[in-house]
């Protein structure tokens, strides 16, 4: 197999956010990057040599080794059966330098451990030996955000010059590329595309101070609600049922205040 190769001066690893950091979502996990990757590309992961390279097979005596093979194995495709990238966007936090340009209303966000001159920009995973990358689509341009004036305002008053910030990125993987590897570094990686759907800006005191989402993305639990709802008309179409204003006048009648 052909090994596409790609030379990168910059550090092409990422910084995970601490525990302590007040962003109430977590970032996907290796396996989760896996699975995304052998999903969106139509190819079947290899299981048993996955299986092979995990705790619970090297720790069993050598007489069990097949019975753990053959569960963790089983466990795996039950796992990446019912694994859908589309209704599990990926969560990848990082921390980043960030500053106030108020003379052209941007923010500049500088990610640790990246070289901005390059243009080639990842993030790297590794699972069970396996290395994927994922390359956000127009990456740059959402570190450099244009500002509206209040959002000017909001991190006049929460971040300092050269501030580090913390940073959350939604993304929903659109293609992968599963004929051949790239190599970084000396690394064969398999790579991921992706779109943000969303981004969060934390300041060091947790303090939330830039949002964006795009037109198109729903978060999961957006998505549920929205379910609920289409699903809760339909019952009550189909059940022919009407909302008795009697019962739930509005606020501006004297119905209302009458009741209280």
């Amino acid at each position: 197999m052909a090994i596409r190769t790609v030379f990168i001066l910059c550090l092409i690893s990422f910084w995970p956010l601490t525990a302590s950091a007040q962003t109430g979502i977590e970032a996907s996990n290796a396996k989760e990057i896996a699975y995304t990757f052998y999903k969106i590309s139509g190819t079947t992961p290899h299981y048993e040599r996955w299986v092979k390279q995990t705790q619970p097979y090297l720790s069993t005596p050598l007489a069990d080794h097949q019975k753990v093979l053959e569960e963790q194995s089983h466990v795996m495709r039950e796992e990446f059966s019912t694994y859908d990238p589309e209704k599990s966007p990926l969560t990848i936090k990082t921390k980043a330098g960030g500053e106030l340009d108020a003379a052209n209303a941007t923010l500049e966000l500088k990610l640790k451990g990246f070289d901005d001159s390059e243009d080639f920009l990842f993030f790297p995973y590794e699972y069970a030996g396996d290395h994927f990358g994922i390359v956000i689509d127009d990456l740059k341009s959402f570190l450099n955000p244009a500002l509206e004036p209040d959002q000017i305002e909001t991190i006049k008053s929460h971040l300092g010059r050269r501030d580090e910030v913390d940073i959350s990125l939604q993304i929903v993987a659109r293609q992968a590329d599963s004929t051949e590897p790239f190599v970084i570094s000396d690394i064969p990686h398999w790579l991921i595309s992706a779109e943000i759907g969303s981004m969060l800006v934390w300041n060091e005191n947790g303090v939330l101070i830039y949002n964006y989402t795009a037109p198109w993305y729903f978060s999961p639990v957006e998505d549920d609600l929205t379910t609920l709802k289409v699903q809760g008309d339909s019952i009550r179409d189909s059940l022919n049922i009407e909302l008795d204003p009697i019962l739930l006048p509005p606020e501006d009648t004297e119905e209302y205040y009458e009741g209280r």
